[in-house]
C-alpha cells in the first residue's frame, strides 16, 4: 500500500463500519484541504498533478458515499456515507471559489498558450510520453475547463475586494442546496406505501386462498399507517398467479383497524405557503373497507402490494379492477408528500438566488453579454438552467426548447391519435368502469397513467399476437444476466470473471434463503439450458470456483462487498492480444491488477452487481460509479521524483511542528492549514495513490487507480422477468461499460468514466438498449423451460428448452412502436417541467429550513475541475487576465421574479394542463417523489437529447446488420443450406449474420471513439468521430413514425374497429409515475 494511503472502504481488508468509512472521508479530505493550501505555489506538471489529486480524492468520498447511503443494511453506515457526501460537496465548494487556485490555472493557461504556438498537438494524447505533459491535449483541455467553472462560479471576475463576501454567499446557499437536496432523497427513500386488500373469505379463518400454493402468508413489511386498506370486493383479477402468491400476508386485526383509520378521510395537508385559503382536497380512497373487523378477531389475510418497484410494477400493467391500479398508483404518487413540498420549494428557491446572484455579479463587473431583450440581463441568463447549461452540449434554455418543439411537433398529433384509442378503449371496456353504488371521485373518468399498462397489454395481445405472459416466460434474471454480460464481451473484445457469486442462502431480510437458489442464480448449470444457449458455450463468464456456486467474499482477499446478495465481477480484456485499445507503445495503461488475474486480459475494472429488493436498499434501477479509473502519472524528472518521496518520508517522521514548518517553508501549506491537519497529513496528501510500478521508460507510475461500478437493481431472483426489465438491464449495464472503459486511458479524474455532458451521458444507456431488442441477441439467452403438456404433446424426443422465436422477437418489436408517439410527447412533458420550473417562470417559497448537517456542508456540486465542464469558453482571449473586455450591460441587474409564490403543486399542474397528454390523478403529487428535479435539476430533456443522438448513431450497427444479412444470404440461397434459424448452421454459415452482433466494426469504433475517450472530448466532437458528421434528426424521426400505420388506431380522426385493437404505450412506462 502506498505511504498513508487507505484504500477505498470497499476494497479494505477490513469491515466496513461507519467509523472506517468516517475515517476515510476525514482523511481524504483533510488531504484535499491541505493540497488546496499548497497548489497555488505550484506551476506547470506538479499543479496539474496536484489539482488532479483533489478530484481524485473527492471523487473517491464522493461516490462511495452517494453508493452507501442508497445501498448498505446498516443505517449507521448510511449516516456515515450522507456525512462523506457533504463533506465531499463542502470541500468541492472550497475548491470552486479558491481564488489563488484560479489565479495559478490562469497563469499556467497563458504559458499553455504561448507553448501551442509555436506546436501542433493531436486531438487525442493518452500517453504524452516523449512531449512535455502540460502542453497534451488533455491539460490543455483540463485547465480550459477548470476556468470555465471558475467564471461560471464568478471567480476571477467579481472584483477581488468583494470576493470575500460574495463567496460568503454562494457557500451559503450552495450549503443550503446540498442540505435540502439530501433531505429530499432521505425523505423518499424512507417513505415506503402500499396497500392492503382483503383476501376474501379470509378474514375469520385465516384460511389461505388457493393462490398461495405451499406457501402460508408471512407477516406484513408495511406499517399500518402506510397501507391503503381495500376491501375485498376489489379484484385481482389479471394478476399473475405467483405474483399474488409471493404477497399474501398475514395481518392483525388490530394493524387492519390502524390502517383504516389512518386512511380515513384522507386529505391533502399541509398547504403550501402563499396558499392558505385553499381547503385540503379530499383524497377517496378508492375501493375502501366496508366494515372493520371487531376487536380480538383474529388476523385476517392480505394481499399486500407495495410502491417498491417488483411491486407496483407488475400491479398497475396486469390488474383487470381500474380500483386496485389506481389505490397503487395513488400511492406510488403520494410518496413523499407532504414533507418534500416544502423542500422543493426551497430547493428552488436557493438555485434561483444562486443563479441570480452569479448571474449580477458577473453583470455588473461587465462579463456577460446583454440579453434579448436589449441591455439588461434576460430570465435565461438569471437562471438555475442558464447557469447550468453552460456547461451542457446544449448550452442556453433556447437550444431546449427548441428541441421540445420539434419532438413535439412531430409527436403530438400521431400521439393524439393513440391517445384517443385508449380513451376509446377504456370507455368501451365494461370492466374498467365504477361498480354501480360506488361512485367514487378517486375513479375519474378519462384515460390515466395508471390505465396505460393494462390497455398497452391488450394492444399486444389482439393486435400483434404478443402476451406478456408469453414473453416474461422466455426471461429471468439469471438468464439476463448472462446474456447483457456475453453480449459486451462479444461486441467488444472483453472477459468477466465473477470474483464472489451472489448468495442468497443465508437468512437475510429479503426473506430469500436457500443453496437451490444460489445455483438458479447461475442458469447455465442447468444443463438442459447449457446445451440450448450460446451464451452457456461461449467461455466470457469465468466462475472463480467451477465447483462452487456462492463464493464467500473471503475467498478472494479484495473481493468485498456491502452485502451477501452482491455479485462482484472483474472486468478484462482479450487475453489473445487482439485487443487494439492499448497505449501507443504497446503498454496496458496499469501496471498492476488483482492477483486472480492468470490467463486473462489486461484487467480494466471492477463491477458489482446489487441486483435484488432488501430493505432500506434504492428502490429503482441505477449505475453508480464507486471509483474513478486513473492512468499511469509520470513524474516531470527522477531527481524530483527522488526530492519529493524523500522530503514525504522525512516530514512522516518529524510530524508536529517541525513537520509544519518545512511544509509551509516549501509553500504547499498555509501554517494556519498544516497546523490543523498536521504535518503526517500532508505528507499523505503528496504520497502515492496505488502500489508504486515501474513505466516503460523508468519512471514512476502514480496516481493509478483501476474504475469500480455498481449497477444497483430490484430484479426478482426467481421467476419470470419482464422483458422491459431486460431492456432496463442493458440500459444500466451501458452506463457501467461507460465508467469502466472509459477509466483506462485516463490521465486526469474529471475526464473518467461517465464525465461527459449530461445531456451526452444518456447516449451509451440507450445505445445498450438497442441489443436487448436484437432477435440473435435475445437467442443467445432468452428460454424457457417446456411445460410436461408440452413435452407429451410431442412425444419423445420434444427438446425440453424453447428459445425465444424469431418472429415473437418481431412481434415484440412491433408492438413497441404502439404508443411511442404519446411516451415520446409524455418525456417532452417532463423535460418541459424540468426546465420550466427552473427557468424563473415561478417564484417558490424558501419556508424549508434543512435538517442539521456538518458546519461545512455543501451541496454536491460540479468543481471547476470537473469534466462535465460544458463547451463554451470563458477563458479571456490573448494574455491578458480578468474578465472578457467590453462595456457593462446597461442594466446589472436579473428580471424580478413574480410577486405571488407559486404552489408547488399549482405550478405542475400548469405545465400539465399546457403540455402533459394525460391530466394528473386527483391526489397525486408528482413534485413530492419525481427525484429527477433533484438529481437532474432542469436537465431531464438530457434522455431525449440522448435518443435523438443515438438514433443517428445507431446506423452504422444497423447498416452492418445489413450487409450481413445480405453477405449471408447469397450462399444460403445457392447451396440449398438449411437457415440458422432452423436450428442447423452449415461449417460456413456466420451465426451472427442480420444481426447487431455481426457489426464488430462497428462496436470497436464505437468503443474506441465514445466509450474509451469518455470525457476527453465534448459530446458533438465524439459524434463526429464516430460518424463523420453532427447528429441529425431523421432517424428519430423514422423511429417515432414506426408505429403510426397499425390497425388498431384506425384511420385519422375515425373510432378504432373493435375495443381490443387500442394499446397504451410503453414508452410511459419508462417515465415516472404522475
Amino acid at each position: 500500500m502506498a505511504l498513508g494511503r487507505q484504500p477505498a472502504p470497499i476494497s479494505a481488508d477490513q469491515d466496513l463500519t461507519a467509523t472506517y468509512l468516517r475515517s476515510f472521508c476525514d482523511e481524504e479530505t483533510a488531504a484535499v484541504q491541505v493540497l488546496l493550501a499548497g497548489a497555488s505555489s505550484l506551476t506547470r506538471e506538479p499543479l496539474l498533478w496536484a489539482a488532479n489529486q483533489m478530484d481524485s480524492r473527492l471523487a473517491d468520498v464522493l461516490m462511495l458515499g452517494e453508493l452507501l447511503r442508497e445501498v448498505h443494511p446498516e443505517k449507521s453506515v448510511r449516516e456515515a456515507a450522507s456525512y462523506c457526501v457533504q463533506a465531499a460537496a463542502a470541500n468541492a465548494t472550497a475548491v470552486s471559489l479558491n481564488r489563488p487556485l484560479f489565479d495559478a490555472f490562469h497563469s499556467l493557461s497563458k504559458g499553455q498558450r504561448r507553448a501551442l504556438r509555436a506546436s501542433a498537438v493531436p486531438p487525442i494524447d493518452p500517453s504524452a510520453r516523449g512531449r512535455d505533459v502540460v502542453v497534451s491535449h488533455d491539460a490543455v483541455r483540463y485547465v480550459r475547463k477548470t476556468l470555465e467553472a471558475f467564471a461560471r462560479s464568478g471567480v476571477g471576475i467579481v472584483p477581488e475586494e468583494q470576493e470575500a463576501a460574495f463567496f460568503a454567499r454562494i457557500r451559503e446557499l450552495q450549503d443550503r442546496i446540498t442540505a435540502l437536496s439530501q433531505q429530499y432523497d432521505t425523505a423518499l427513500a424512507e417513505d415506503r406505501r402500499g396497500v392492503w386488500l382483503l383476501v376474501p373469505g379470509a378474514a375469520a379463518s385465516n384460511a389461505t386462498p388457493p393462490a398461495a400454493a405451499a406457501s402460508a402468508p408471512g407477516p406484513p413489511s408495511l406499517a399500518p399507517k402506510d397501507a391503503l386498506p381495500l376491501s375485498g370486493t376489489v379484484s385481482v383479477e389479471g394478476l399473475p398467479a405467483d405474483f399474488v402468491a409471493a404477497r399474501l400476508r398475514s395481518v392483525p386485526a388490530a394493524s387492519l383497524a390502524e390502517a383504516v383509520a389512518a386512511h380515513t378521510g384522507l386529505t391533502d395537508s399541509a398547504p403550501a405557503a402563499g396558499d392558505s385559503k385553499e381547503a385540503p382536497a379530499v383524497v377517496p380512497l378508492p375501493g375502501p373497507l366496508a366494515a372493520v373487523p371487531p376487536s380480538g378477531a383474529p388476523p385476517v389475510t392480505v394481499l399486500e402490494i407495495s410502491t417498491d418497484y417488483p411491486d407496483a410494477g407488475p400491479a398497475t400493467k396486469y390488474a383487470i379492477d381500474r380500483r386496485l391500479r389506481a389505490a397503487v398508483s395513488l400511492q406510488s404518487a403520494r410518496r413523499g408528500f407532504p414533507q418534500n413540498q416544502a423542500t422543493l420549494a426551497s430547493l428552488l428557491a436557493a438555485r434561483a438566488e444562486l443563479s441570480r446572484t452569479i448571474a449580477e455579479a458577473k453583470a455588473k463587473a461587465g462579463a456577460v453579454a446583454p440579453g434579448r431583450a436589449g441591455g439588461s440581463l434576460d430570465a435565461d441568463q438569471c437562471s438555475p438552467a442558464g447557469l447550468s447549461l453552460q456547461s451542457m452540449m446544449a448550452k442556453e434554455p433556447a437550444a431546449v426548447r427548441t428541441l421540445l418543439d420539434r419532438v413535439l411537433a412531430i409527436a403530438r398529433g400521431p400521439g393524439e391519435r393513440e391517445r384517443l384509442a385508449l380513451e376509446r378503449m377504456l370507455r368501451q371496456d365494461p370492466a374498467q368502469q365504477t361498480p354501480p353504488g360506488e361512485a367514487n371521485p378517486a375513479l375519474p373518468d378519462g384515460l390515466r397513467s395508471f390505465d396505460l399498462g393494462i390497455l398497452m397489454e391488450r394492444v399486444r395481445r389482439s393486435a400483434f399476437n404478443v402476451s406478456s405472459d408469453r414473453t416474461r416466460a422466455f426471461f429471468t434474471y439469471a438468464l439476463a444476466r448472462r446474456g447483457v454480460i456475453t453480449t459486451a464481451a462479444r461486441l467488444f473484445g472483453l472477459r468477466f470473471a465473477v470474483v464472489a457469486a451472489p448468495s442468497l442462502g443465508a437468512p437475510d431480510d429479503t426473506g430469500i434463503g436457500g443453496k437451490a437458489r444460489d445455483r438458479a442464480l447461475d442458469a447455465c448449470l442447468n444443463p438442459d439450458f447449457a446445451k440450448s444457449l450460446t451464451v452457456c458455450e461461449r467461455p466470457v463468464i469465468t466462475p472463480l470456483d467451477e465447483s462452487a456456486v456462492a463464493v464467500e467474499a473471503s475467498a478472494v482477499p479484495d473481493a468485498h462487498r456491502w452485502h451477501p446478495s452482491v455479485e462482484v465481477i472483474d472486468v478484462y480484456t482479450v487475453a489473445d492480444g487482439s485487443d487494439e485499445t492499448e497505449d501507443d507503445d504497446g503498454q496496458e495503461p496499469f501496471s498492476s491488477a488483482p492477483a486472480h488475474t492468470a490467463n486473462r486480459g489486461a484487467y480494466i475494472g471492477r463491477l458489482y452487481l446489487d441486483a435484488f429488493p432488501r430493505k432500506d436498499k434504492y428502490k429503482h434501477m441505477a449505475m453508480f460509479p464507486v471509483r474513478p479509473g486513473l492512468m499511469r502519472w509520470q513524474e516531470p524528472s527522477e531527481e524530483g521524483r527522488r526530492r519529493r518521496q524523500l522530503r514525504a518520508a522525512a516530514e512522516e517522521q518529524q510530524g508536529g511542528a517541525a513537520g509544519a514548518a518545512a511544509a509551509a517553508r516549501r509553500g504547499l501549506a498555509s501554517s494556519r492549514t498544516t497546523s490543523r491537519v498536521g504535518a503526517s497529513a500532508l505528507a499523505r496528501a503528496m504520497s502515492r495513490r496505488s502500489r508504486v510500478g515501474s513505466g516503460g521508460d523508468g519512471s514512476e507510475v502514480v496516481l493509478e487507480q483501476h474504475p469500480e461500478a455498481a449497477l444497483v437493481c430490484n430484479f426478482e431472483p426467481e421467476g419470470p422477468m419482464e422483458h422491459s426489465d431486460v431492456v432496463t438491464l442493458f440500459h444500466e449495464f451501458g452506463h457501467a461499460l461507460h465508467h469502466l472503459l472509459g477509466g483506462r486511458h485516463q490521465r486526469f479524474t474529471a475526464f473518467s468514466g461517465a464525465s461527459t455532458e449530461t445531456d451526452f451521458v444518456e447516449v451509451p444507456s440507450q445505445l445498450n438498449e438497442a441489443f436487448a431488442w436484437d432477435a440473435a441477441v435475445l437467442a443467445s439467452f432468452a428460454a424457457r423451460k417446456r411445460t410436461d403438456e408440452e413435452m407429451l404433446a410431442e412425444g419423445a424426443g420434444a427438446p425440453q428448452v424453447e428459445v425465444i422465436p424469431g418472429d415473437l422477437v418481431d412481434r415484440m418489436r412491433a408492438a413497441d412502436a404502439a404508443g411511442r408517439a404519446l411516451g415520446a410527447w409524455r418525456q417532452a412533458y417532463l423535460s418541459a417541467l424540468s426546465l420550466r420550473l427552473h427557468a424563473g417562470e415561478f417564484a417558490f417559497s424558501p419556508d424549508a429550513e434543512p435538517k442539521a448537517a456538518p458546519a461545512n456542508a455543501a451541496r454536491r456540486m460540479v468543481s471547476p475541475t470537473d469534466g462535465k465542464a460544458g463547451q463554451q469558453s470563458l477563458e479571456p482571449s490573448g494574455d491578458g487576465g480578468g474578465p472578457p473586455s467590453g462595456p457593462p450591460s446597461g442594466q446589472s441587474t436579473c428580471p424580478p421574479l413574480p410577486e405571488t409564490k407559486t404552489p408547488l403543486d399549482a405550478a405542475v399542474n400548469l405545465i400539465a394542463d399546457e403540455t402533459s397528454p394525460l391530466p394528473p390523478m386527483p391526489g397525486s403529487h408528482l413534485a413530492s417523489n419525481f427525484a429527477h428535479l433533484v438529481g437532474y435539476g432542469s436537465n431531464y430533456y438530457s434522455y431525449t437529447w440522448s435518443d435523438v443522438i443515438v438514433k443517428d448513431m445507431l446506423g452504422p450497427f444497423e447498416a452492418a446488420k445489413a450487409a450481413s444479412a445480405s453477405a449471408e444470404a447469397q450462399p444460403a440461397n445457392a447451396t440449398g443450406a438449411e437457415s440458422p434459424a432452423d436450428g442447423q448452421q452449415g461449417k460456413d454459415v456466420d451465426p451472427d449474420a442480420g444481426s447487431l452482433l455481426s457489426a464488430r466494426n462497428a462496436a470497436h469504433r464505437y468503443r474506441r471513439d465514445v466509450l474509451e475517450v469518455a470525457g476527453r472530448l465534448d459530446g458533438d466532437e465524439m459524434v463526429s468521430a464516430f460518424l463523420g458528421r453532427d447528429f441529425e434528426y431523421g432517424a428519430y424521426e423514422a423511429w417515432l413514425g414506426e408505429g403510426m400505420g397499425a390497425a388498431w388506431l384506425g384511420e385519422p380522426g375515425q373510432d378504432a374497429s373493435a375495443p381490443g385493437e387500442a394499446a397504451a404505450p410503453e414508452a410511459a412506462d419508462k417515465t415516472p409515475a404522475s
